[in-house]
């Protein structure tokens, strides 16, 4: 595990560069990313390199490790609409990109897609994960087995309260979501680890110098050969503690 600590207003385009270095490299490269709060500026920095340095994103596919169950496309709140809008239409994957979908009717048919999706890729070049506070992972929640593939997972309280205003209160906010399970992402040949802020310095020290737990989802990538851990200076505060 390769741990890269970066001042704060520089982790998100130290990331992008990451990112856009894999596409330059191997342009037909799978990408598999998370959206949320830690993950748009870094989005942002990569639209712009892609603009500054004209990388062809044609031969590249990317999707989402989770998506919200019940909700439409269309919903702003929705991981579809954030990251077609965020990152695959400006970089030009608007054609080669999948989100993972699930209505309240067909949760079964859900998962069987986006598993099938999964295994037709074979691999995952890079894949970029934040983390919430639990040390929850896409939506495996603490207590998730380990060889879990894809499947629908109950939102734990605290992922409620983390993400029910962007749905206008928790009365609106789903209460599962499908994701890729932890066996389907510790597949991948390269995973990026990011994490910025003082709240996320409890989670990081547990999933870097912790026990191996299914307790701290997170805590299961000290065993993936290839992790970059990329936390700004609030984030690793408690690394020496």
């Amino acid at each position: 595990m390769k741990i890269e600590i970066t001042k704060n207003d520089n982790i998100y385009r130290h990331v992008a560069q990451k990112m856009a270095r894999q596409v330059m490299q191997k342009p037909d490269s799978v990408l598999c990313v998370t959206t949320g709060t830690t993950t748009k500026p870094i989005f942002d920095e990569l639209v712009r390199l892609k603009q500054e340095l004209n990388i062809d994103f044609s031969k590249a596919f990317a999707f989402n490790v989770d998506e919200y169950v019940g909700i439409c496309n269309e919903d702003p709140a929705s991981c579809y609409w954030r990251i077609k809008r965020e990152l695959y239409v400006p970089v030009g994957l608007e054609d080669r990109f999948y989100v993972p979908n699930a209505t309240e009717e067909d949760v079964n048919g859900g998962v069987r897609r986006f598993q099938d999706m999964i295994d037709r890729l074979e691999s995952i070049d890079l894949l970029l994960l934040n983390v919430g506070g639990n040390g929850h992972i896409a939506f495996n929640e603490p207590g998730t087995p380990f060889g879990s593939g894809v499947y629908i997972a109950e939102l734990s309280r605290s992922t409620i309260n983390a993400k029910k205003d962007s749905f206008g209160g928790e009365g609106k906010m789903p209460k599962y979501g499908i994701t890729m399970g932890i066996r389907s992402l510790m597949q991948a040949k390269k995973i990026l680890f990011v994490a910025c802020g003082t709240h996320k310095a409890d989670i990081v020290k547990a999933t870097i110098k912790g026990k191996v737990t299914e307790d701290v989802p997170s805590s299961v990538l000290q065993l993936h050969p290839a992790v970059e851990v990329i936390i700004d200076e609030h984030a690793a505060g408690k690394l020496e503690k």
